[in-house]
């Protein structure tokens, strides 16, 4: 088992070194087949993962999230690492697929949440006590609904300079789509979203926005496992 997970992890980390999937992504799928390995048996053999051996799995990850010590959202990662990982295997003809995953059962509720916004007040509070380049990003993400990682590859030729426009792909629906399918979106740069962002663009080739070194904003990579 444990020789077939870590075949499975490197494959995923040779798709997050093309670009195809995050390394953060790849780190949670790591972390779920850890708990895996550890609750079957890493020296099993792969025919241990049965159905009793998955159902016995979701039960654990429940427990847990009964008894707080495992967020609900958590739990579904590890449930979710450990499906892709049990399909990459059937797929390899190491085993054959147990019909628990095609069970709706198998898998881990996720209560629903109220969704907390800030309010008009404590948005100017934050802008008006913000640095420069500070009050930039969070005017991209109230502006245009960016993350960390749309900000960090905002690059030079999605940004109409001259209309005050960005018209890309979202880069978490890049990376986990298909290309010619990712839908692409565009947003009108408000006044002062646009003056800020002329005023910090970086002189790098691709990149709109880079740190002071001239390297991206956020990096995210595998190193040393």
């Amino acid at each position: 088992l444990a020789a077939c997970v870590k075949r499975f992890l490197l494959r995923k980390e040779m798709q997050a070194k093309r670009g195809e999937r995050s390394s953060g992504r790849v780190e949670v799928l790591r972390v779920g087949l850890e708990s895996f390995k550890a609750q079957v048996g890493e020296d099993q053999p792969i025919s241990a993962v049965t159905t009793p051996a998955l159902s016995s799995f979701r039960d654990v990850l429940e427990r847990l999230v009964a008894d707080e010590k495992l967020r609900p959202h958590s739990a579904r990662d590890r449930l979710q690492a450990v499906k892709q990982f049990v399909r990459w295997a059937w797929e390899e003809e190491l085993i054959g697929l147990p019909r628990i995953l095609q069970s709706r059962d198998f898998s881990i509720a996720i209560p629903e949440q109220r969704v907390e916004t800030f309010t008009d007040a404590e948005v100017r509070l934050l802008l008006s006590a913000s640095t420069a380049t500070t009050k930039l990003y969070l005017l991209l993400m109230l502006n245009c609904g960016m993350t960390q990682q749309d900000i960090a590859e905002l690059r030079q030729d999605e940004v109409d300079w001259k209309q005050g426009r960005v018209t890309r792909k979202r880069s978490k629906t890049r990376k986990n789509g298909n290309g010619k399918n990712v839908p692409e979106v565009s947003y009108k740069l408000w006044p002062e979203s646009l003056r800020l962002l002329k005023e910090h663009r970086s002189k790098h080739e691709k990149l709109a926005l880079t740190n002071q070194n001239g390297t991206p904003l956020k990096v995210e990579e595998i190193a040393n496992g």
